[in-house]
């Protein structure tokens, strides 16, 4: 009986040892995304090239329980060129992102996102709405949208 009882104990943690999220490796998600998407006030983004750079802090990040990462956004085509910011997750999966216009020149842009990481036949891409409670083109507003990105490196 007692040694039933230790066999059930340890099985149990074992399986509440490597079933926890938070103690699973995250996946290093670094790397450069081809993004297209829609904006609310400046319509669709599907001609202009935009390029995310995505890069882990290591010194921000655990690999275990969150992953801290900087992002830089560069646009081709459009007024509002480049963005940074900062992201995180906690699952590998879902990521919460600020991001912020660069260009001094430019009206205030920044805001959040929250996307969902998907892959599907070796290809690494993520997907999800933006928001940006402070946007101002000449006029104070509020502005969202959504977002795709494909890693091409």
């Amino acid at each position: 009986m007692k040694n039933r009882l230790l066999l059930i104990l340890l099985s149990s943690f074992a399986f509440t040892l490597f079933s926890h999220p938070a103690l699973a490796k995250l996946p290093d998600l670094s790397g450069t995304y081809n993004c297209k998407g829609w904006d609310y006030i400046e319509g669709g983004f599907e001609k202009v090239q935009n390029i995310l750079t995505l890069k882990m802090k290591g010194k921000d990040s655990t690999g275990q329980e969150v992953n801290g990462y900087e992002i830089a956004i560069k646009n081709y085509g459009v007024e509002h060129d480049s963005y940074q910011g900062f992201a995180v997750t906690s699952d590998g999966i879902h990521m919460s992102v600020y991001f912020a216009n660069t260009n001094t020149n430019m009206p205030t842009d920044n805001g959040t996102a929250m996307v969902t990481f998907h892959s599907e036949h070796g290809v690494t891409s993520y997907s999800g709405p933006h928001y940006q409670p402070n946007f101002s083109n000449g006029k104070k507003m509020y502005d969202y949208g959504n977002v795709v990105c494909k890693k091409t490196s």
